[in-house]
Parts: structure tokens; sequence; C-alpha cells
């Protein structure tokens, strides 16, 4: 995700820009700005809108780091931050779908057994 992704997910979740930048004490410019691409946020408003939206503050903070970071060894390190987020958000993902389609089965098993036990018996 990118920084504009945050911040249209912290406008939806605070319910305007405007409200959005009322609550990270900035100038709706600012969001504007960054939102476009043309600016990041500070790494304390990073956090509060990470909070807000319920993700990982160094998802927001790389985010935005990475809209003005021209040096290239630093972007790859956020590059890097971001990269590794995804790839544990993937495999969360992954045992929960796991977990949840182990957890039917031996649901089903289990009463397919009690109403083969239930006809039978």
């Amino acid at each position: 995700m990118n920084l504009r992704d945050y911040i249209e997910m912290g406008e939806m979740e605070a319910g305007s820009q405007v409200k959005l930048a009322e609550f990270l004490m900035m100038n709706p410019a600012n969001i504007r700005n960054a939102k476009r691409g043309t600016q990041g946020i500070p790494d304390a408003m990073c956090i509060k809108l990470a909070k807000l939206i319920k993700v990982t503050e160094i998802e927001v903070i790389a985010a935005s780091n990475l809209v003005t970071e021209k040096n290239p060894e630093r972007r790859k390190i956020f590059e890097g931050c971001l990269a590794t987020l995804a790839s544990i958000i993937a495999f969360a993902m992954f045992l929960s779908v796991n977990s949840i389609t182990y957890e039917a089965k031996s649901m089903l098993l289990q009463n397919n057994t009690y109403v083969t036990n239930t006809i039978y018996t």
C-alpha cells in the first residue's frame, strides 16, 4: 500500500479529509499534498493515523517516507519494510484460512460421526 491508500482509509474512518486533518492536528492542505504524493507526513502523525486505521505504525511511516526519500539506499530500507509486512500479512492470512478450513473439516467430521451414530444406534 502507499500513503494515499492509508490516507483514504483514514478519511473513511474519520468521516472526511477535514476531520482527518483535525484528528492528525495537520492543515488539510498538507493532507491533500500527502495524498497527491508531493509530501509525506510527520512520523508522529503517521503513528496516529496507523492507530486510527488499525495497521502497524511502521507501514504508514515507511509509506510516508517513500514519498519524499530520494536516496536509493534509504528507499530500499523503506521498501523492505513494506515488503516484509506484506509477506507477514500474506502468511497470516494463509494460516488463518487453513486454520478455519481445518476447524470446519473437524466440525463436519464430528457432526457426521454424530449423525451416523444417532441413525444406527
